[in-house]
């Protein structure tokens, strides 16, 4: 099943992506503010994560990452981003066994961005992030609540969306009942890069590689990949969406990460009407 897993993955997006291609509308211009995440636009995206390679024993793991994002008008130009990451692994390995595996979701991650009025193509935000202890299972979350900044800044020139979000999150205390699981303290980086194609209306290339660093670890603490991929926005009836399809692999990577990853979002987009 392992074996086979990879290449019905890849052949079933792949033809996703040529179906989308192939009907509906083009709709470029949402699609180019879904990959702003301090754009004024509901979007719900579905991230399905494959990872290979995890930990001595090699694991494959998948993720359904839900992460919805709802934007809220303050005043004065300010604007209120809330991005809410809710993970849920089908399955998730015990990385230090061979073969058992347990199903469950992870900790919920809420995100909060005070956006400040755009400066030509320049756009900040900052604000507060939380992790809650919801995992379900031992093994798909760190039994911890979890606090910390986070900031993103966002550069729109022409055709290009670019820019570079960054977490920072501390544990304060354990979820309820005690804990004996270790304090967190860990750092994502994710530099950004879309280019929208002109002469091919709502295809675009990106790149996205989440740094991660857990500032406990005794061994090596970074974990850095390198890659990107392929989009495409268009629209089913009136329904906005997009769809990305891209695989990462890690030049520098920490023990318990994976060796690469394969990674696909539908994200369903709600423009908002002037």
């Amino acid at each position: 099943m392992r074996n086979t897993f990879v290449p019905r993955f890849i052949a079933l997006v792949t033809g996703l992506c040529l179906l989308m291609a192939a009907s509906g509308d083009v709709a470029a211009d949402a699609g180019k503010d879904a990959q702003n995440p301090l754009a004024s636009l509901i979007s719900v995206p579905i991230e399905t994560d494959y990872n290979s390679g995890l930990g001595p024993f090699d694991r494959n793991q998948t993720l359904m990452v839900y992460k919805p994002v709802v934007p809220f008008e303050l005043g004065g130009g300010w604007n209120l981003v809330t991005r809410t990451i809710i993970p849920t692994f089908l399955p998730q390995p015990i990385i230090t066994t061979p073969n058992k595996d347990v199903y469950g979701l992870g900790d919920i991650n809420p995100q909060f961005f005070f956006v400040a009025p755009p400066k030509g193509i320049l756009t900040w935000g900052v604000g507060p992030q939380f992790t809650l202890p919801t995992a379900t299972r031992t093994a798909t979350g760190a039994d911890k609540w979890q606090a910390g900044p986070t900031g993103v800044i966002v550069l729109t020139p022409g055709n290009i969306v670019t820019g570079l979000l960054v977490n920072q999150s501390w544990s304060f205390a354990d979820a309820s009942g005690g804990s004996t699981r270790p304090d967190v303290s860990q750092m994502t980086i994710q530099p950004f890069f879309n280019y929208n194609f002109k002469s091919a209306p709502g295809w675009f290339a990106y790149t996205n590689p989440t740094i991660f660093v857990n500032w406990k670890a005794s061994g090596n603490k970074w974990t850095v990949p390198l890659g990107g991929g392929l989009g495409k926005s268009f629209k089913i009836g009136g329904q906005h969406m997009q769809a990305k399809l891209g695989a990462f692999a890690n030049v520098v990577k920490a023990s318990s990460r994976e060796d690469w990853q394969a990674q696909f979002t539908l994200s369903f987009l709600f423009p908002q009407k002037n």
